[in-house]
C-alpha cells in the first residue's frame, strides 16, 4: 500500500552533558546499585558458608545481559536508529542474583556501615576537637590569669618584705626612743623629787620670810619712831658754806650769836652736815630750839 505519509527525518544525536554535582548518576551509564538494592530476599542454604539459595536450574551462561555490552544504557528510540534490537532488562523475579552480585552488595552493606561508623567518628572526632579547641583557649586564659595573679603574688610578697623591713626599722627606733623617754623619765622622777624637796624647803623659806618681813617691818617702824622721837631734838641749818676741817658745832654756835643775836650758851650735843650746805645741830634742851626758831 502506498502511503502519502512523509519519510521520517532522522534525528540528531543528544550530547551528554556531565552533571556539576559528582554525586549525580551520569545519563545512561550502568548503575549497579540500582539493581542490587532492587533484588528479592532470597532464603539461605543450609551449608556453612552462608551463601544465598541459587537456582540450579537458571542457566546464567545463557542468560542475556545487553546492558552490559557498553558503559551506556541506549533508550529504544536509539536502538531502533542504531539498528539494533532492544531488549528489556530482566526483573529480579525472574531469576536469582548470582554470587558476585551478592558478595558485593554485602561488600558494599560492609562498606555502608563502616562508613557510617566512619562519618560518626569523624563527627565525635570534630565535636571532641572543637571542645579541645575550647579547652585550649581557657587554658590560655587560666594560664594568663595564673601568671598575673604570679606577677601580683610577687609583687605583693615584695612589698611585703619592703613594708617588714620598714617595720623592723621602725621599731628599732621606736625602742630606742622608748628607752631614751625611760631614762628622761626617771630623770624627770629623780628631779621631781629634787623639786619637790626643794619646794619643801621654798616653803619652809617662804615662811620664814614671812617671819622676817613680818619682823623687818616692825623694826621699821620701831625705827621710825625712833627716828621721829630723835628728830624732835634737831634742827636743820641751810645756806652753810663748806670747808675743809671745819667744826660743825662751832659754827652753829657763831651763827646763832653773831646772826640771831643769841648771847646764851647753847648746849650742843653733835652737829654734822646732811651733804654739802646742810648742818644738822642735836641740842639738848629743847629751850635753844625755842629760841632759835623765834629769833629766825
Amino acid at each position: 500500500m502506498a502511503s502519502n505519509q512523509e519519510p521520517e527525518q532522522p534525528k540528531k544525536k543528544k550530547k551528554r552533558i556531565r552533571s556539576k554535582n559528582k554525586d549525580e548518576p551520569i545519563p545512561g551509564a550502568f548503575d549497579l546499585s540500582a539493581i542490587l538494592n532492587s533484588q528479592q530476599t532470597f532464603p539461605l542454604s543450609n551449608n556453612m558458608n552462608g551463601q544465598p539459595y541459587m537456582n540450579n536450574n537458571t542457566n546464567f551462561h545463557n542468560m542475556s545481559m545487553p546492558m552490559m555490552s557498553s558503559p551506556f544504557v541506549t533508550s529504544p528510540t536509539q536502538q531502533f536508529q542504531m539498528g539494533a534490537p532492544y531488549m528489556p532488562c530482566p526483573t529480579p523475579t525472574q531469576a536469582s542474583p548470582p554470587q558476585w552480585a551478592t558478595e558485593l552488595l554485602s561488600k558494599f552493606e560492609a562498606m555502608s556501615v563502616k562508613m557510617n561508623s566512619i562519618d560518626e567518628i569523624k563527627s565525635a572526632v570534630s565535636s571532641v576537637d572543637f571542645k579541645l579547641s575550647e579547652m585550649k583557649g581557657d587554658m590560655k586564659k587560666l594560664s594568663k590569669r595564673v601568671l598575673d595573679v604570679e606577677t601580683s603574688q610577687n609583687f605583693i610578697s615584695k612589698s611585703f618584705d619592703e613594708n617588714i623591713k620598714v617595720h623592723e626599722k621602725t621599731n628599732k627606733k621606736i625602742e630606742s626612743d622608748i628607752k631614751k623617754l625611760a631614762t628622761e623619765c626617771e630623770a624627770l622622777r629623780n628631779d621631781m623629787s629634787f623639786i619637790k624637796r626643794d619646794s619643801k624647803n621654798l616653803s619652809d623659806s617662804k615662811v620664814n620670810l614671812q617671819k622676817i618681813f613680818k619682823a623687818n617691818e616692825k623694826l621699821n617702824n620701831d625705827l621710825e619712831s625712833i627716828k621721829c622721837e630723835s628728830m624732835r631734838d634737831n634742827l636743820l641749818f641751810h645756806g652753810i658754806k663748806e670747808s675743809e676741817g671745819e667744826d660743825c658745832a662751832l659754827i652753829i654756835k657763831s651763827m646763832c650769836e653773831n646772826n640771831l643775836e643769841i648771847e646764851d650758851e647753847l648746849n650742843i650735843k653733835s652737829a654734822f652736815r646732811l651733804g654739802k650746805k646742810n648742818e644738822v645741830a642735836l641740842l639738848s634742851q629743847n629751850e635753844g630750839q625755842e629760841r632759835i626758831r623765834n629769833n629766825i
